[in-house]
């Protein structure tokens, strides 16, 4: 069921559950959710979908600074892992492809972006989620 998520709460919770695995790896994970940025969407779903993410990044990366960020465009809410040291090689689409019923029932939209030859950026976009 769809319900408004305060995402700024949503995202330290599930930073903070990851946190020890990712110091093991030498990896920082920061949030960088404004406090008024909501979202609506089913929030198990939604959950997994980033806790599940952000695990692939931190077993893919060593020694990285990755961070969570959202921003609202005109018609969506979209949600941006970034990561500056990340062995990726498809691994994470793969593993997230089994996924997709969940994928579809958050309503987002999952997309990898590579700027550089280590650095990666998953973004969840959430169409019709517009900044009230």
């Amino acid at each position: 069921m769809k319900t408004n998520i305060e995402l700024k709460s949503c995202i330290k919770k599930i930073i903070d559950e990851l946190m020890p695995k990712a110091t093991e790896r030498s990896c920082i994970i920061e949030s960088k959710i404004p406090a008024e940025a909501s979202l609506i969407s089913d929030e198990r779903a939604f959950t997994f979908i980033l806790k599940r993410l952000l695990t692939l990044i931190i077993q893919s990366s060593l020694n990285s600074q990755i961070s969570v960020s959202a921003m609202y465009e005109s018609d969506s809410m979209s949600i941006f892992i970034k990561d500056n040291n990340n062995d990726y090689n498809g691994y994470i689409s793969g593993k997230m492809e089994k996924h997709q019923a969940l994928i579809r029932r958050a309503g987002c939209h999952l997309s990898f972006e590579f700027n550089n030859r280590r650095s990666i950026i998953i973004i969840l976009r959430f169409p019709y989620n517009k900044k009230v």
